[in-house]
């Protein structure tokens, strides 16, 4: 088996490639937009600043810093870069690779996450035979494609309100008024489309902010804290290191560049 090249439309840097596999970081520029595309190869996209926009079969997802993107090869796809730009981790599977099968798929934190983060951190200390170690543990983290309820209007719009608004108290019953469903149904509704209660996705996309301006900023933590929408830097700490297995500061070294 041999290493497949790098399955980007982006600047890949620091190539490291084994049997079966090849990592690099991947610079996209500011505002640059792919039109639908596909790759000969599946591919795990891990973002480390930035964000970018997904579109694949008529869904839409935005994948921030430290959420990571699973193409499998020939899914057709476009992408659309922020205004600052963004970066990421690309793990690239030879075709005869224990790689992802099914659709496009968004991970926004949970186990598949953090073992990519620590597949980063070993792939900046060039532990190749860790890097294979922890890509088995990612495919076992993941497992096959749990199916999922096509996410309804309801939940569309609850989950652009959540996106958007993340920093704010927002509750259950008030996100269900403005998408004018029962919050029961909402709850359920929410919970079989994104596997997550509407709670924990919350704290993800709170953890999400605070993992962006922890690697493209000096910000001392309680400012983060406060800008990602958490009640104080201990809230922060606490939701963080339970989301990415990194404490903040730890993160935030992992992350300079």
């Amino acid at each position: 088996m041999t290493a497949p090249a790098i399955a980007t439309l982006g600047q890949p840097d620091g190539v490291i490639a084994d049997d079966g596999f090849a990592v690099a970081v991947v610079t996209y520029p500011p505002s640059a937009l792919y039109e639908p595309h596909t790759h000969a190869s599946t591919y795990v996209a891990l973002t480390l600043t930035g964000h970018y926009d997904v579109e694949a079969g008529g869904a839409h997802d935005v994948a921030p810093s430290a959420s990571a993107v699973m193409t499998p090869a020939g899914i057709a796809h476009a992408n659309r870069i922020a205004p600052s730009g963004a970066r990421a981790m690309v793990v690239t599977f030879a075709p005869s690779a224990s790689g992802h099968a099914g659709g496009l798929r968004i991970l926004h934190g949970g186990d598949g996450v953090r073992i990519l983060l620590r597949l980063y951190r070993a792939y900046r200390l060039a532990e190749v035979d860790t890097m294979r170690e922890l890509l088995w543990a990612f495919g076992d983290s993941i497992g096959p494609d749990a199916p999922q309820a096509a996410a309804s209007s309801c939940v569309r719009a609850a989950s652009a309100i959540l996106r958007t608004e993340f920093c704010e108290r927002l509750r259950l019953r008030q996100v269900a008024a403005r998408v004018g469903v029962d919050p029961a149904s909402l709850a359920r509704a929410f919970r079989r489309a994104h596997g997550t209660t509407m709670g924990e996705h919350l704290r993800m996309l709170r953890a999400n902010r605070a993992a962006e301006l922890l690697a493209s900023s000096r910000m001392p933590l309680a400012e983060v804290a406060l800008a990602a929408g958490f009640a104080d830097q201990s809230h922060l700490c606490r939701v963080f290191r339970a989301a990415m297995g990194f404490s903040p500061l730890a993160y935030r070294t992992l992350l300079a560049s």
